[in-house]
């Protein structure tokens, strides 16, 4: 084995993808997939976990105020040296605030005009959504595409379709990503996103996906404006 090519063992035991809504099961159970992630060095483990955490809202407490949320991400953001598995995940922060933000102002009558005063969201983009609340793209039409098609699907109350529109788009970046190394730390981290996704929409029918997205709505308006509804962000995400 190659010194590049720490994890090639690793990635080749793995199986593939099919289209992101093809899967009628995932192409592994996570029991499976953790036991071929005890390849990877403590190192790679722990940044791994720091990655799926931040993603992973459902692990967090369902009350944990949007400060305290904020924190935990940077504080595990620092945790991930890799800087390629530290960009990517940012990336999808930004996916995820974009997504959050285009609900809450479908969603939330009091956000229609305007954005929350609390911290609702830990993106690079927080603040150009924040001062274009009121263009139909955020003024990042140029920059995510998906914007203006999953805006129409919930203005249209297609929550379905919305969902279904942001997961095509994340995974579709997961897609573009380009490891320098073929068989590195990096890739593993892409393989595990898409697993991810994928198990997600290999469980949920597509009826039970659209009504598990409405309740997730109404839950996200019954919460208080200072709480960050952890369980509502972790679905949308996958």
């Amino acid at each position: 084995m190659k010194e590049h090519d720490p994890y090639l063992t690793l990635l080749c035991s793995l199986p593939g993808f099919d289209a992101l809504f093809a899967h009628k099961i995932a192409p592994l159970s996570r029991l499976r997939l953790d036991q071929h992630l005890l390849q990877l060095s403590a190192e790679h483990r722990t940044q791994l976990q720091a990655v799926e955490q931040i993603l992973s809202f459902s692990r967090w407490p369902a009350d944990i105020s949007s400060d305290l949320a904020q924190s935990r991400i940077q504080s595990l953001l620092t945790a991930v040296g890799d800087p390629r598995a530290k960009q990517l995940t940012e990336d999808m922060l930004d996916l995820y605030a974009v997504n959050n933000a285009l609900t809450l102002r479908h969603s939330r009558e009091e956000y229609a005009s305007q954005p929350p005063r609390f911290i609702w969201c830990h993106s690079r983009f927080r603040k150009q959504i924040e001062q274009h609340w009121q263009d139909a793209d955020f003024g990042l039409g140029h920059y995510f595409r998906w914007i203006t098609e999953v805006s129409e699907a919930l203005q249209q109350n297609q929550l379905l379709a919305a969902q279904k529109k942001f997961s095509a788009s994340v995974w579709a970046h997961l897609l573009r990503q380009r490891p320098e190394d073929e068989f590195g730390f990096f890739a593993v981290v892409i393989y595990v996103l898409k697993w991810t996704y994928a198990d997600h929409w290999s469980r949920a029918g597509s009826e039970q996906a659209g009504q598990r997205f409405a309740q997730l709505v109404n839950s996200y308006q019954k919460n208080q404006p200072g709480a960050v509804s952890s369980t509502f962000q972790q679905e949308l995400s996958a």
